[in-house]
């Protein structure tokens, strides 16, 4: 259009055209310009109108798409959960035939005992978990388990506090219990404990008896005063810290055996690929006796009290033995087999007869 206007104005400076010509070219220009901005703003108006139409009619789509997105996600998540639960029963089988062990759900459970009292019996059976055991200051007992039952299973564990019995046991179906329990500070009569594939901690308890059996599992005790302690595990080490006794057991196979700061009359210890140490431990009777063995591990033993009469037979295969106690007078004195007695044997209040032997370790006495 402003090219059109420079021409007429060009043809009326030329004289070609009067003023008057020119004045109505230039209206009918301008009219023009008029029609066709009004007729392009009505065109962007139509555009618009059809976009916002277009904009809602896609908006009027999208709960449906998004629905038909939210069905074929449901349709895909059940299938993978068949998938899975196909898959998860596959395994259940495999480990429970091969290994004795199942995947499953897991339940947590607490419980509280008010009537534990003096002479009460613990009987714990766990499968495939840890059990521990601790006093506290409390007059009741605090019991957490926690176990593993077959998928879309129920069952439930076997509880029973009442008439002097704190029980917590297994059944058949359950494939894993974990015990976590915290007793108020009474003398209690039996304490048995039993598990596999886990470990057992006892810490500051005393009974007339303890018993521990696990498989696959250390078992730890610290702070025990008990008549008669009994330790058995496999593949794994058995550690007794800080204990009174008249007895103690200790047998397990590839793992080690440590007695420390411990008093006894009686100590049984025996383990295979694996070493035995006794150390600062204490007798308090004239017959006391010490059995050590082991086989591919050495025997370390370190008695505390010096006063104490002491009787020894130590032997090795592959190993040196040797002997540090004061005033000794020996029957046999080689590298491999030392025996004897302290010189004030006879004389001693409390006595001990200790007897060791290994395989391809070295055994030794102070």
């Amino acid at each position: 259009m402003n090219e059109e206007k420079e021409l007429i104005l060009k043809m009326l400076e030329e004289g070609k055209i009067t003023a008057e010509e020119a004045a109505q070219l230039l209206e009918a220009i301008e009219g023009e310009e008029f029609f066709y901005e009004e007729e392009l703003e009505e065109v962007e108006e139509k555009e618009k109108a059809n976009k916002k139409e277009e904009s809602f009619s896609k908006l009027e789509e999208i709960p449906f798409k998004i629905e038909e997105k939210i069905d074929k996600a449901i349709s895909t998540v059940r299938e993978k959960e068949r998938e899975i639960s196909t898959f998860e029963r596959t395994v259940d089988r495999l480990l429970d035939t091969f290994l004795g062990i199942s995947l499953g759900k897991t339940i947590e459970k607490e419980f509280r005992c008010d009537s534990v009292a003096e002479n009460t019996n613990i009987r714990i059976e766990g499968r495939n978990g840890e059990i521990y055991i601790e006093t506290w200051e409390e007059e009741y007992a605090s019991i957490t388990t926690r176990y593993v039952v077959p998928r879309n299973g129920e069952e439930e564990i076997i509880y029973n506090c009442q008439n002097g019995i704190l029980e917590v046991k297994k059944t058949p179906k359950i494939k894993a219990l974990s015990v976590k329990m915290y007793l108020p500070k009474v003398k209690y009569k039996n304490i048995t404990l039993s598990t596999t594939n886990g470990r057992i901690s006892i810490e500051c308890i005393e009974g007339e008896s303890l018993q521990a059996y696990t498989t696959n599992g250390s078992i730890y005790l610290e702070e025990i005063k008990s008549y008669q302690i009994e330790n058995h595990t496999t593949n794994a080490k058995i550690e007794v810290d800080d204990a009174t006794c008249e007895r103690v057991v200790c047998r397990t196979s590839n793992g080690s055996i440590a007695v420390e700061d411990s008093t006894f009359n009686d100590a049984d210890l025996n383990t295979i690929n694996g070493k035995i140490i006794v150390e600062d431990f204490k007798v308090n009777s004239s017959n006391s006796s010490l059995k050590a063995s082991t086989t591919n591990g050495s025997i370390e033993m370190e008695i505390a009290d010096e006063k104490v009469g002491v009787s020894f037979d130590l032997s090795t295969v592959n190993g040196k033995c040797q002997v540090k106690l004061p005033s000794m007078f020996y029957e046999v004195r080689g590298a491999t087999h030392l025996k004897g007695k302290t010189q004030d044997y006879e004389k001693a209040y409390n006595k001990i007869n200790i007897v060791a032997r290994t395989v391809n370790g070295n055994v030794h006495l102070e």
